[in-house]
Formats: C-alpha cells, sequence, structure tokens
C-alpha cells in the first residue's frame, strides 16, 4: 500500500494546565492557521483537555487560549501538556497575543497524532 502525503492527517490532542500544574476546565482553545486566522476551537474537558481532529500535517498551527478568560487573566504563565499530563511547553502571556503555541510542520511534538485518513481502512 502507498501513502501519499496528501492522504496524511493529524489530530492534535493535548491538556492546558494552570500555573500551579493543575488542570483547566472549560478554557476556550482556537486553533489559528498559518495566517493567524482562526479556524477551529474547542473548549477543554474536566480534565483539560482540548482535541482538534483530522488537520493537515503539512501546515503550521497556532494554539491560542481565551484571552477574555478571568482566570487566565490572573496568570503570567500557563503549560500545554500531552494527555498523560507531561509538560509539552510552558506558555507565558504575552501582552498582545495572549497565551499561545506554535506548532510547525516541519517540527516533532508529541502533541500530534498523524494517521492515514481512509474510511475503509479499519484500524
Amino acid at each position: 500500500m502507498k501513502v501519499e502525503e496528501s492522504d496524511l492527517v493529524m489530530d492534535l490532542k493535548g491538556k492546558i494546565l494552570d500555573d500551579n500544574k493543575k488542570q483547566m476546565p472549560n478554557t476556550k482553545v482556537s486553533l489559528l492557521n498559518d495566517k493567524g486566522e482562526t479556524i477551529l476551537i474547542d473548549t477543554t474537558d474536566e480534565t483539560g483537555k482540548f482535541t482538534f481532529k483530522k488537520l493537515a500535517v503539512l501546515k503550521d498551527y497556532t494554539l491560542q487560549l481565551d484571552q477574555e478568560d478571568e482566570r487566565l487573566k490572573k496568570m503570567e504563565q500557563v503549560y500545554i501538556a500531552t494527555e498523560e499530563e507531561k509538560i509539552v511547553h510552558a506558555l507565558v502571556k504575552d501582552f498582545k497575543n495572549g497565551f499561545q503555541y506554535k506548532i510547525l510542520a516541519s517540527e516533532p511534538s508529541p502533541l500530534k497524532q498523524i494517521h492515514v485518513d481512509d474510511p475503509w481502512l479499519d484500524v
């Protein structure tokens, strides 16, 4: 079976942790494209988990947290972590853009789960 790059899709999954490394439920997470445009929005579940599914693998994305969230306004730093709560990166507040994390196509990330988008394939 030959797989083309265009057949590959990526899921981004992770958790948002507060400045004390505690789970942040009900936090709005926006996914921005390389032009800074919001393309998807998710709200973290009770464990702080967010998920974006079936994204193009060869594109750059930015995760941005809700700047209007009162909890985030009081924090200078939060964490982005894997589903197992292994910290991937500490996010420091930028007063213009709030909390952001860039996910580059060219770099590996434990938040990326790449797979083949084939409705006929049962895996």
